[in-house]
């Protein structure tokens, strides 16, 4: 048996930060270890001797020696951007890797940088609209359309769709509507690839006939498969320190499980015509929609946990001791919120339009009573106006050429 001092004092700093990305994915662990050690060798130190030089540092009294890591860093970050042609949000993005280290052994973090990210190219929220649109131009592409349908009604990442199996879906608690439309809720919670947060996923009767159609008689394997073999090649290397390196690509088979980059690209190239309109659509889009959904209903802790998203502090007081309430929510509101259908009756379809004739007509007086009280400077108003003249224009009032005779014989009675 040892004690808790000794079993801390035989852990190395890099044996800390190690430990501490136990609860990340393979790939984010990969990513931080990668850069923390680019940036040591940048220094010329190892991790650590980077800590215990770091841990000096913090206990000094000299402000040169508590901003000596700050200023390395951003000598760092410049080598990034110059030397390694590095976005200057990519190289920024190597501070997560030196903070997760220095927190991981009790150090103080460097400073969060102030502002927005330089020249980010965010992605845009994508809105009911657009992927009706999106379903319109899938025809009937099956796999596509379980794929949109999947993404708006879950929220999960692109990693997390990938992982949906056809066990998971048929294993999902059944519940039905008022109006008989089929609903399904986790028996399991799905535990997400990159932070490993469960999701609490929800399917509507949108993306479960989408499914459906899509499995066909499969009763086993991942839900979304390759649909043709694809030869190996090489590929290029686009982000990172390897940025333009050529690398082996393996091919694929048809039928085995899409990875998150081939459903990246569906997206992607299924959403062309948007981006080439300046709308930036991605997966991530669909994620950004679902969770605002829910936030705009007042419900932002709801969202995060069907979507596997981390709770802050603040967040899920109510909803974490009360998941038996979640699948309820999800159903009650799920055509507000998610749906595309148009679900209002006749009478409430009557009673808009009715409203939309109302405020027309009120539209229409305003404009004729703003031209009666201006009719002595009507072309002014004419052209200020401009197409949006409604029939007021010609009710009551003078024409141009009136006001313009008008005009005359003011002159010469002068």
């Amino acid at each position: 048996m040892i004690g808790l001092k000794e079993y801390s004092e035989n852990k190395t700093p890099l044996e800390n930060f190690e430990f501490s990305l136990g609860n990340v994915s393979e790939k984010t662990r990969n990513g931080y270890l990668m850069q923390l050690d680019q940036f040591c060798k940048y220094l010329g130190d190892s991790p650590n001797e980077l800590y215990a030089i770091e841990s000096v540092n913090q206990d000094s009294r000299e402000s040169g020696d508590k901003l000596a890591l700050r200023m390395a860093f951003e000598d760092f970050r410049k080598h990034l951007i110059e030397n390694k042609g590095l976005n200057p949000n990519t190289a920024k993005n190597y501070k997560k890797a030196l903070n997760r280290f220095l927190r991981a052994n009790g150090l103080s973090e460097l400073p969060r940088d102030e502002g927005k990210s330089v020249e980010a190219n965010d992605v845009n929220l994508i809105i009911k609209d657009q992927i009706r649109h999106l379903l319109e131009t899938a025809g009937n592409d099956y796999r596509l359309r379980a794929l949109i349908l999947t993404a708006k009604d879950t929220g999960l990442r692109v990693s997390d769709l990938a992982q949906l199996t056809v066990g998971y879906f048929n294993g999902m608690r059944i519940d039905h509507d008022s109006r008989g439309r089929e609903f399904r809720y986790w028996i399991k919670p799905l535990r997400t690839k990159k932070t490993g947060v469960n999701a609490y996923v929800c399917l509507g009767p949108e993306s479960i006939q989408a499914l459906k159609d899509y499995i066909g008689n499969n009763i086993s394997g991942p839900i979304f498969r390759t649909i043709a073999s694809t030869k190996g090649g090489k590929m290029r290397i686009t982000r990172g320190p390897r940025r333009g390196e050529q690398i082996s690509r393996k091919g694929s088979e048809a039928g085995l499980a899409m990875q998150k980059t081939a459903i990246t690209n569906v997206f992607i190239n299924h959403s062309r015509k948007l981006r080439q309109n300046g709308i930036r659509i991605t997966a991530h889009s669909f994620r950004k929609f679902f969770l605002n959904a829910w936030t705009s209903q007042g419900l932002k802790d709801y969202g995060k946990r069907y979507a596997g998203k981390s709770l802050g502090n603040n967040d899920g007081a109510y909803t974490a001791k009360n998941n038996g309430i979640l699948g309820g929510k999800y159903k009650e509101l799920y055509d507000e919120v998610l749906g595309l259908e148009d679900t209002r009756t006749a009478e409430e379809l009557k009673r808009t339009q009715n409203e939309i004739n109302q405020l027309k007509t009120q539209l229409i007086e305003l404009q004729r009573n703003f031209i009666l009280l201006n009719r002595n400077h009507i072309p002014t108003v004419v052209q200020a106006l401009g197409e949006n003249q409604l029939p007021a224009g010609q009710m009551g009032s003078l024409s141009v050429l009136d006001w313009q005779k008008m005009q005359k014989g003011k002159e010469s009675e002068n």
